[in-house]
């Protein structure tokens, strides 16, 4: 997602930044080489039902994020649409980078 779209406030207000906050629109296309060129520390996806969109990544194992295991998983349905309920989705979103950081609530 670009830096429109709500998620990526999402992702701001937890303290990571979205590598792709600057393309234009609010879900851009982005392939598979401008992740590998980006090399995210983490990566998020959404899914529903019984399909892995990060199963696609493992694969590249020299991206930190597959190397550091920091691929998350977030409910679609928490952050798709702007509601109550992306109170839950900013959770999982902090939760998921606080992990990335190496532990709790106090970055340990």
């Amino acid at each position: 997602v670009t830096g429109a779209q709500i998620i990526s406030q999402a992702i701001e207000l937890c303290g990571g930044e979205n590598v792709f906050a600057d393309l234009p629109g609010l879900a851009a296309q982005v392939s598979a080489e401008a992740v590998v060129a980006a090399d995210p520390q983490v990566i998020l996806a959404t899914a529903d039902g019984d399909s892995d969109p990060l199963a696609r990544w493992h694969r590249f194992e020299h991206l930190k994020a597959v190397s550091d295991g920091h691929l998350y998983l977030i409910n679609r349905d928490l952050v798709s649409r702007p509601g109550p309920r992306i109170l839950a989705g900013v959770e999982q979103i902090c939760e998921c980078l606080q992990g990335s950081r190496g532990g709790g609530e106090d970055g340990s």
